[in-house]
């Protein structure tokens, strides 16, 4: 019973947010605040937003109890594959536990760079406010994206903000 409260209680926050549509507290333009995160291959291994001074960067907040965010992930990792090679960073980060996160990756043989953001300061850092969250910075370390919820059919938009991103 706790378990299905568990997610639950998450799933209908996010349904209630309205998240689609609202604006996430980055704007396109802004400056990328300043943030440290763990990896989930190393958690005690903090990294830095000053380690990507200089790239692009394509940042993903999402989590596992999330369906719009699992239904974009597999878009995210795709990106990164495709554009890994060409410089850029991708960051998938997640305010779950690293348990949750690590049976998650391998049920989905999920690739992709995440990271652990369980004291939420990354989050507040951005500025959060629904899931996923999706933020694409360029190498001069501005904001040029920035996108709460998913529709598939945005996917266009964003792979030209990765783009632009790289140029």
């Amino acid at each position: 019973m706790a378990k299905l409260w568990q997610i639950l209680i998450p799933t209908v926050a996010v349904l209630l947010s309205g998240c689609v549509g609202r604006e996430p507290g980055v704007a396109a333009g802004d400056k990328m605040p300043g943030f440290a995160v763990a990896s989930i291959k190393d958690p005690v291994l903090r990294i830095d937003s000053a380690s990507y001074n200089g790239r692009a960067v394509l940042i993903d907040f999402w989590a596992t109890w999330c369906p719009p965010c699992r239904e974009e992930l597999p878009h995210i990792e795709k990106l990164w594959k495709d554009n890994k090679d060409r410089g850029l960073v991708v960051m998938a980060v997640t305010t779950d536990d690293l348990a949750t996160v690590a049976k998650f990756r391998a049920e989905q043989n999920a690739q992709l760079p995440m990271f652990l953001d369980e004291d939420r300061k990354m989050s507040r850092a951005f500025g959060i406010t629904g899931l996923p969250t999706t933020i694409v910075v360029g190498k001069d370390g501005k904001v040029l994206y920035s996108s709460i919820g998913y529709d598939a059919g945005g996917d266009a938009e964003l792979d030209a903000a990765v783009a632009q991103a790289l140029l």
